[in-house]
């Protein structure tokens, strides 16, 4: 359990947040005309594909375990529960687990990071093609930066940027909602409940 929250945390703030969204914010601004970065542009460009099935395939490892680990049954592997008898176990697990499931809907929160998931990487093949043409237009990569036939900013390639970072951000908040729960907090609101 321990490790899973921590893989998540490192995977949603770490590499998805403050490397990945960090380097789309550049290339943003870099479009926008704020920076004159097109080196960077480039080779983040090059690399978006790769990039991005890196970040999926571990976002996809962890959803895979989302719903054993987020849940307050996870507590009853780990010290102090795990030390309860099998027989009383077994019924607190349950009943917890069920509990948690009547308040949150971790499915659908599962199947929501997928549809997210898929429409980045649909967003970053989109720039990378977006890219291609441009470079395929107007000659060698790093000869100049992503440029429309009338010298601005390529705006098919700026909206969706923009809307990476959008979809990231997404991202980004929905596996916080993935941090572990407290099976104590889940009994506390079942005994709430139960006496209102």
């Amino acid at each position: 359990m321990r490790e899973w929250a921590i893989q998540r945390a490192r995977f949603s703030h770490d590499r998805l947040k403050n490397q990945f969204l960090q380097s789309v914010v550049r290339v943003i601004r870099a479009l926008q005309g704020h920076t004159v970065d097109d080196e960077f542009v480039e080779k983040f460009l090059q690399r978006l594909p790769t990039l991005w099935d890196e970040l999926n395939m571990e976002a996809m490892a962890l959803l895979r375990r989302a719903e054993f680990e987020a849940g307050p049954h996870a507590w009853f592997h780990v010290y102090p529960l795990n030390r309860l008898e099998q027989a009383d176990r077994s019924w607190m697990e349950a009943l917890v687990t069920a509990a948690w499931r009547a308040r949150r809907e971790i499915a659908v929160e599962v199947d929501h990071v997928r549809i997210v998931l898929t429409e980045i990487s649909t967003i970053c093949q989109e720039m990378r093609d977006s890219w291609l043409g441009m470079i395929g237009t107007h000659g060698e990569a790093g000869s100049e930066g992503p440029k429309r036939e009338d010298g601005g900013t390529s705006s098919s390639l700026l909206d969706a940027a923009v809307l990476l970072h959008f979809r990231c951000q997404d991202l980004c908040d929905a596996f916080y909602k993935f941090r572990p729960e407290s099976a104590i907090r889940v009994l506390g609101t079942l005994r709430g409940s139960r006496c209102g």
